[in-house]
């Protein structure tokens, strides 16, 4: 198909914003004519090739600026711009905020608006097909975990992400040494907005500190689950969910335990390409392992 070869163009982009992604190199990529890709790029994804390049690299630089610590300079010229002055205005320009000020202050509202069409362009022709034969059953052992919970919107949780990266900088706990979990405690569909319930949590195997009200010790319950396996980007949890929950659950003769649906994020953005991000989600049963 031919959105197949956009697409392979397109996440070639989002997986190396730093390397040349002039129409040459990214029409060669798709097997096309220069002509052809440059036209129909605008048509299948809603902006042009030139500004998905622009906010992909942007996108790419915000996360390092916020979760990194290499120099502006180094983060500018590895995330494909030719200069740091030209990356200074081009990170204003669409931000309303310089690089410095950004990663002081890391407040992700200033990007919500701009990278909104990133994010329709990046969600096109992603929608993934789950079948029954992708689900594995798995015994889930009991985890001890630091747990911050996020109430309110889910277009808000970046900013409780922001609160609960700095608390696991300050205690050790990078997720090259602790497990990254979400754990879904409601519904978004049949919750409120300003009810939904988020957790963020961390794995822990040593002693800590008292964390106050912003962060409890809980232990994730051992038990078995049905895992099914995500590889790209997060946006897909959703559509995993709902197969779980309407195709997978009715046809299966397994019963739901009384724990909310979870999931491990192996391998997660900016730490690897989006595409390449890998995340578990277990689904908690009843039964006893075996």
């Amino acid at each position: 198909m031919t959105e197949a070869r956009f697409k392979r163009a397109r996440d070639h982009i989002s997986s190396f914003p730093g390397e040349r992604l002039d129409l040459a190199t990214l029409s060669r990529i798709a097997a096309l004519s220069p002509s052809h890709f440059h036209r129909r790029f605008r048509t299948l994804f809603g902006m042009s090739l030139h500004r998905f390049t622009q906010l992909t690299r942007l996108k790419h630089a915000a996360f390092h600026l916020a979760h990194g610590t290499h120099p502006i300079t180094r983060i500018a010229l590895e995330c494909g711009f030719e200069t740091p002055d030209g990356f200074a205005r081009a990170f204003r320009r669409c931000f309303g905020i310089t690089p410095s000020r950004f990663r002081r202050q890391q407040d992700w509202r200033v990007w919500r608006k701009p990278l909104a069409e990133l994010t329709i362009a990046e969600n096109r022709y992603q929608r993934r097909r789950f079948e029954p034969r992708d689900v594995t059953i798995r015994f889930f052992p009991a985890t001890p975990i630091a747990l911050m919970m996020h109430q309110g919107p889910a277009e808000r949780v970046s900013e409780t992400v922001q609160h609960f990266i700095s608390w696991r900088k300050r205690n050790g706990l990078s997720p090259d040494r602790a497990a990254t979990y979400t754990i879904f405690f409601d519904d978004p569909a049949e919750t409120p907005p300003e009810s939904l319930r988020i957790g963020l949590a961390a794995g822990v195997l040593r002693a800590l500190p008292a964390q106050g009200d912003a962060v409890t010790l809980r232990t994730l319950p051992a038990g078995r689950c049905a895992m099914l396996r995500l590889v790209g980007r997060a946006d897909t949890i959703e559509d995993a969910a709902l197969f779980l929950y309407r195709d997978w659950l009715p046809t299966s003769g397994e019963r739901l335990r009384d724990f909310p649906l979870f999931c491990q994020r192996v391998a997660f953005y900016p730490q690897v390409p989006e595409t390449r991000a890998v995340v578990d989600l277990y689904l908690p049963l009843e039964g006893a392992s075996t």
